[in-house]
C-alpha cells in the first residue's frame, strides 16, 4: 500500500509516544492538528522574515534613488570668457655679435 519511506514517525503529546503515520493520515488529529499549526506558525515566521527583508532592501533602494535625486547635480560651470589679445611684445632686437648678459 505506501513504501516504508512514505510513512513518517512523529512525537504524539496526546499518547507521549511516537506514532508512524501514512502521509494525509493522522491518528491523533486534535495533537497533529496543534503540532501542524505550530510548525505552520514556525514557517510564516521564517517566510515573514524573508519578506521584511526584501521590504527593507526595496525601501532603501527607494531612499537611495530619492536622495540622488535630491542631491543637486554638480554646478555646471560657464565656459571661460576668452582672453583679451596680448599686446604684441615689442620686436627682437638686432643681433650685434655679442652676448648680452
Amino acid at each position: 500500500m505506501f513504501a516504508e519511506s512514505d510513512l513518517t514517525s512523529r512525537w504524539c503529546p496526546t499518547h507521549r509516544r511516537y506514532e508512524t503515520n501514512p502521509p494525509g493520515r493522522l491518528r491523533c488529529s486534535a495533537a497533529w492538528r496543534e503540532l501542524y499549526a505550530l510548525e505552520d506558525e514556525v514557517k510564516a515566521q521564517g517566510v515573514g522574515t524573508a519578506n521584511a527583508l526584501l521590504q527593507i532592501n526595496s525601501q532603501l533602494h527607494n531612499l537611495t534613488e530619492a536622495i540622488l535625486d535630491a542631491i543637486a547635480p554638480a554646478t555646471v560651470l560657464a565656459p571661460p570668457r576668452p582672453q583679451p589679445p596680448r599686446p604684441a611684445s615689442t620686436p627682437p632686437k638686432p643681433a650685434a655679435g655679442t652676448i648680452d648678459l
